[in-house]
């Protein structure tokens, strides 16, 4: 186990709690059984990564990977990128803040939660300055992707990111910001494009869709996929449109 580093880490515990248990409950297994899918899944481990507010750290990289090859899900499923993250770097203020920790810890000492914040900065302005320049930080963004294994009728009613979901993946998504929660629908026949595809979309709560996005919508119970929104005073806009992917037959 290792300490909190990110602001996000607290709510990915309980992520991890709801997702690990909603897996393990669907096979029928319990917390000691999981043990006997890889050794390092001790039935301690399972019950304080099911239990996250009672322990301050966070499991380790190696652990997340055995529960991804274990399950088939992406390993960030298990610990997935939040908006309290902060994706974008300040090298300007991280040097700020290092300079007046540097001052403190001179003058009069650093409590216990300054020493971790300054370690964190100075192992932060190592990783900054093994990179060249920072657009090396500007690879196109991975998400992770929410796969549904039903329609939901209503943009409120789509999995929140910290549930429990179906399915996820992990890839490059056009057009989506980090913060930005994808879901991916596979189409049934009678949506407006060919039974299979995929569709990739965020969800629009305020029923607007972007100029020159697609729609994804509700049309009468069934999944919509168009240019605009179909002339009908029942359609519910679901979604914008990011990605199409067909796989032909």
């Amino acid at each position: 186990m290792v300490e909190e580093h990110l602001p996000g880490d607290h709510k990915r515990k309980q992520a991890l709690a709801a997702r690990l248990k909603a897996i393990r409950e669907s096979y029928g297994l319990r917390q000691a059984d999981m043990e006997r899918i890889a050794s390092e899944l001790t039935h301690a481990r399972i019950r304080q990564w099911e239990l996250p507010d009672l322990i301050r750290a966070k499991p380790r990289l190696a652990s997340l990977v055995i529960l991804s090859r274990a399950f088939g899900y992406p390993y960030e499923y298990f610990w997935p990128p939040l908006a309290e993250d902060r994706y974008e770097l300040d090298p300007g203020a991280i040097r700020d803040e290092l300079m007046a920790l540097s001052e403190k810890l001179r003058d009069r000492g650093l409590s216990k939660e300054e020493t971790e914040r300054y370690t964190q900065l100075l192992e932060l302005e190592q990783r900054l300055a093994s990179q060249r320049h920072l657009g090396q930080f500007a690879r196109p963004h991975l998400h992770l992707v929410c796969v549904l294994d039903e329609f939901y009728e209503r943009p409120e009613h789509l999995p929140k990111p910290l549930d429990a979901w179906a399915g996820a993946w992990v890839m490059p998504v056009p057009g989506a910001e980090p913060t930005d929660q994808v879901y991916a629908y596979c189409l049934p026949t009678d949506s407006g494009l060919p039974a299979g595809t995929w569709v990739l979309f965020r969800p629009r709560f305020d029923g607007r869709v972007e100029r020159g996005r697609w729609v994804f919508g509700n049309r009468r119970g069934t999944p919509y996929v168009g240019r605009t929104a179909p002339d009908d005073p029942d359609f519910v806009v679901i979604g914008e449109v990011l990605l199409v992917l067909y796989q032909p037959r």
